[in-house]
């Protein structure tokens, strides 16, 4: 094989490596940039629809709404790596568990109640409020709905 074939041959495989491994390099990085935003996007449109929900005053509709809210949250969590963002969702997790927690024990399943208010002040030192736990995020669930009902 001549001299300048194989220089050709190896420059053009040179390039094509190169350019698949600054693709790969690129897609990893824009991914990684993209995903917390495309989940806070999400979220947000979760919580839109559990607010709807809630407006519309079917328990039942609620509660499944708060599910699907909890189990967006739990994949938010599960993906974002900043530390910020995941105190946020585990502080909207608490509340939507306490909020779930008293939809089921209205219609009379205390055991389930009680296990969501334990899960709720078990998320409590990812959340970061002082003096929490299950009676301190009822009692902030309680005015937080109260202040969206008078507005």
């Amino acid at each position: 094989m001549k001299p300048a074939l194989r220089y050709t041959l190896v420059a053009i495989g040179s390039l094509v490596i190169g350019a698949l491994g600054g693709a790969l390099f690129s897609w990893r990085y824009a991914i990684s940039t993209w995903v917390p935003v495309t989940d806070l996007f999400v979220v947000v449109q979760a919580s839109a629809w559990t607010s709807a929900s809630r407006a519309s005053e079917n328990p039942a509709a609620y509660e499944d709404a708060l599910r699907a809210y909890l189990s967006v949250l739990d994949t938010a969590i599960e993906r974002d790596s900043t530390a910020v963002n995941r105190r946020m969702y585990a502080g909207d997790k608490a509340l939507s568990l306490i909020r779930l927690s008293d939809i089921v024990a209205k219609r009379g399943a205390k055991d389930e109640a009680n296990s969501l208010r334990g899960q709720a002040a078990s998320l409590c030192p990812v959340y970061g409020l002082a003096g929490c736990n299950a009676e301190t995020l009822a009692d902030l669930v309680n005015k937080l709905d109260q202040r969206l009902e008078h507005k």
